[in-house]
């Protein structure tokens, strides 16, 4: 029907795939008529299962389609033998689905074959080429009659593929959306037996078969599901079209029936099948939700798969007897084509859910499934083609579906997640997604995007307490590197914090954040302790809120105790890059300084890229005057952060304690210059002068830091960096002041 081109649409962006009729077919009228009737009928379409008409134009003459740019191959390539139940399922329910929505449109497509049904290469079925569909409203006999002489006089011509053709459309009759389900029916057969439903030498003999003959029986298996499959496929392939499925949508329900009958194991397999008789269900009590994949390759919507992903483990943590993989572990597999099975041996954990997300307009669409770990069997799956608005309850029916596959192994019915206190508006939900999007990437400039993004959902839903909450955490980010003076980032991080709190009283993480506000900006360490301790209460699985009440701990001298929180964070997230970071800080703290190097190396393997890892691996070494490595680590953390004020400060205390005294006044000087744009914390000048022994300096801008509140300050007790300095009465007097007391 055409040449098809790979080409990029340089006004949009993007790459799409032009078709171009032949020279020769381009010459003949009826050919570009039916060109760009194709065109006319698909571009009316809004479908994730239907093949996206971007425009029609003309090259020089030569009529031309662009179309969404497919990757992956039609499904005549992968047929020949039969299918997989599930296979056939989760293709076939699609295709009725892309169906059904032509046909609510008035298009029939007329050509349905393997040929046009298109599987990319993320498994989603696309239906191409509407060439042969036309509005039932122009559909006339006369048309009908000749399309079926064309076929029978001319060998060449493929109006309408005669194996998958009607009965009414050879007869060439009025032609309705039944004509369509046939066809699809004779697709479904090839799917489930390898084979052609009707097949002949001639035209004419296939022909016959449609009008006349039966297709053999398909012998898929003979459980009761292969039953119930055959029996729609028959259905469907009715001779007399009063007897047929009516409608697509009346086959895409029987079809979505079986499926889940046959996923709950409502369907047993047959009698004296020794694989499965007597087999019982494996416990599962861990999982692992990867991270979504964006089906659709619009970078621009990378943060709905990564929030969908988030959600889900949210909910399916609070499921009981149940020990789910946390975010930032399961996030180290974003962007990898990885086997299900092999990553949850790496996770260690007994299923996996894996999912893809696209959206096309006001249409979002989920596939997801669960895979049983030792055996890479499909627990479940569902695809979800719903509107946006219903984004909240496709995430609920996600989280059902999985307690209710859980639920014979948790000895009984799981406990319903905490009920939803706010259902925000969805504009207001997608702005908050892209927030924590952004604000996982912990760059300035990404960190101030994700802010916008909170205070756009706040301004779009005012009563929602997870976007103060991320409000909150952004500005904790803010002001832990000194990005912004103390005064600015704590009290608004305390605000939104306290906002969100007072929405939804339940919420863990409002009470972590407010626990590190008063360790970091506050000094109060009664106060700090009270909101970790409440925040861990109300979700002992928070794993940041243990990290956080470890550095608090630490702060206040309390090492082992410390130690005790970390372990339990790292044991609820085990591949987080700050939990296991943090591990390394404790270390640090307890003056194990061989063992906080080694610690942070370990979690470079897990990001070589993570700036504090790469900040605190150089203060190891400096403790351990390996100054060389410590500056090779400072230079790499200064190279990751833009230059920021706090790299500049480590890096000039390690050049000025190695002997390199001009080199730690320039990097003064430097810090000196940036301070005129833009805050620069009055410690990072103190930590270069510690290094050079000039104590008055020293003190002078620890004395500033301590009256701008500081968050440094908060580690004064327990940091190594102030060991020389730790019997000198002024310091006594400064820690004394801050409050933290720590046993050094």
């Amino acid at each position: 029907m055409g040449i098809v081109y790979e080409a990029e649409d340089i006004k949009l962006g993007r790459h799409v795939a032009l078709k171009f009729l032949p020279d020769e077919v381009a010459r003949e009228a009826q050919a570009v008529e039916r060109f760009r009737r194709e065109a006319r009928s698909a571009s009316a379409l809004n479908h994730p299962n239907i093949c996206t008409i971007h425009d029609i134009d003309e090259c020089n003459g030569r009529p031309f389609i662009a179309m969404e740019l497919l990757q992956g191959k039609a499904l005549r390539e992968s047929l020949g033998t039969p299918f997989a139940m599930e296979k056939i399922l989760e293709l076939s329910i699609q295709i009725a689905e892309g169906m059904a929505a032509a046909h609510a449109k008035g298009i029939i497509h007329r050509d349905i074959k393997p040929e046009n049904l298109f599987i990319t290469n993320d498994g989603q079925v696309k239906i191409l080429d509407f060439g042969l569909a036309k509005c039932l409203l122009e559909m006339h006999k006369t048309e009908a009659d000749a399309a079926t002489q064309e076929v029978l006089t001319s060998p060449g011509t493929a109006l309408g593929t005669v194996a998958y053709m009607s009965p009414e459309q050879v007869l060439g009759k009025d032609l309705d959306a039944r004509t369509d389900v046939f066809s699809f029916g004779a697709v479904l057969y090839e799917m489930a037996s390898g084979k052609r439903a009707f097949q002949g030498a001639t035209s004419g003999a296939v022909f016959n078969s449609v009008l006349h003959e039966n297709p053999p029986r398909i012998h898929h298996d003979r459980s009761k599901a292969g039953q119930e499959l055959e029996r729609i496929i028959a259905k469907a392939m009715e001779k007399d079209w009063e007897v047929r499925y009516q409608s697509a949508l009346e086959i895409g329900a029987d079809l979505k029936r079986l499926r889940r009958d046959f996923q709950s194991a409502a369907f047993p397999a047959k009698a004296g099948n020794a694989a499965t008789r007597g087999t019982k269900k494996r416990a599962i009590n861990s999982i692992a939700v990867l991270p979504f994949e964006n089906a659709g390759g619009d970078a621009s919507y990378d943060y709905l798969g990564d929030g969908l992903t988030e959600s889900i483990i949210d909910e399916l943590s609070r499921i009981p007897k149940i020990s789910v993989a946390a975010r930032s572990t399961v996030f180290r597999y974003k962007e990898r084509q990885l086997d299900p099975k092999i990553a949850g041996s790496e996770l260690n954990v007994g299923a996996v859910i894996t999912g893809r997300v696209s959206r096309r307009g006001d249409t979002l669409t989920i596939a997801v499934e669960m895979v049983d770990t030792s055996t890479g069997l499909r627990l479940w799956g569902e695809r979800y083609s719903r509107p946006n608005s219903d984004i909240f309850a496709i995430q609920d029916d996600i989280a059902a579906q999985v307690k209710q596959q859980l639920g014979s192994t948790l000895g009984g019915k799981s406990a319903a997640s905490r009920r939803r206190t706010h259902m925000p508006k969805p504009a207001a939900y997608e702005a908050y997604l892209k927030g924590r999007y952004y604000w996982n990437k912990r760059t300035e400039g990404e960190l101030r995007r994700g802010a916008q993004f909170f205070e756009e959902a706040i301004a779009l839903d005012p009563t929602y307490a997870a976007a103060y909450g991320g409000l909150a955490d952004f500005h904790i980010v803010l002001g832990w590197y000194s990005y912004v003076p103390p005064a600015d980032a704590f009290p608004r991080a305390r605000a939104a914090a306290n906002k969100a709190m007072e929405l939804d009283p339940d919420l863990a993480e409002p009470h972590a954040s407010l626990g590190f506000v008063s360790l970091l900006h506050d000094w109060n360490a009664r106060e700090s302790e009270a909101h970790f301790l409440q925040g861990i209460k109300l979700d002992p699985r928070y794993a940041t809120g243990h990290q956080w009440y470890a550095d608090l701990l630490a702060a206040t001298g309390r090492l082992d105790e410390a130690w005790k929180e970390t372990q339990i964070a790292k044991e609820l997230d085990p591949l987080s890059v700050i939990i296991n970071w943090n591990v390394g800080w404790i270390l640090h703290f307890s003056r194990k300084y061989t063992e906080a190097v080694a610690q942070f190396r370990s979690a470079l393997e897990l990001d070589p890229n993570y700036l504090v890892t790469r900040m605190f691996l150089g203060q190891a070494y400096v403790q351990l005057r390996d100054f060389d490595k410590a500056k090779e680590e400072f230079q790499r953390a200064l190279d990751l952060s833009g230059g920021a004020a706090f790299t500049l400060g480590l890096l000039g205390h390690c050049l000025a304690l190695a002997g390199e005294k001009n080199e730690a006044l320039r990097l003064l000087d430097r810090l000196e210059e940036l301070s005129h744009t833009r805050y620069v914390s009055p410690d990072f000048f103190a930590w270069i002068h510690l290094g050079l022994g000039e104590l008055a300096e020293t003190f002078r801008f620890l004395t500033a830091a301590f009256e701008r509140r500081s968050n440094w300050l908060a580690w004064s007790g327990a940091e190594p960096r102030y060991d020389s300095v730790r019997q000198d009465e002024r310091f006594q007097e400064l820690v004394r002041k801050v409050g933290l007391t720590a046993g050094h």
